[in-house]
């Protein structure tokens, strides 16, 4: 247990620092928004549908490397804007 809390409370603190650096403070509020009704819509879209198992995960790891993908895209994008 005291593992599980601990690498969510790592997470939690590199997260919202990648928060503060990337996203604009007078934006956030909007951006988040964005952002929670692609989110919504894909839990939505798994509780009204009957998939098994097996589709259910291979959904959630092709989201993952989509999203591993451009996270490595925003990061190099902040690394070239930084160098600037």
């Amino acid at each position: 247990m005291g593992t599980v809390l601990g690498c969510e409370t790592a997470h939690d603190f590199a997260s919202i620092t990648v928060k503060g650096t990337i996203v604009p403070e007078d934006q956030r509020a909007a951006i988040y928004n964005v952002f929670r009704l692609p989110l919504n819509g894909m839990v939505l879209l798994y509780l009204v549908g009957d998939f098994n198992t097996e589709t259910s995960f291979l959904a959630n790891a092709v989201m993952l490397m989509i999203a591993c993908g451009l996270q490595v895209k925003l990061v190099q994008s902040a690394a070239h804007e930084h160098s600037k």
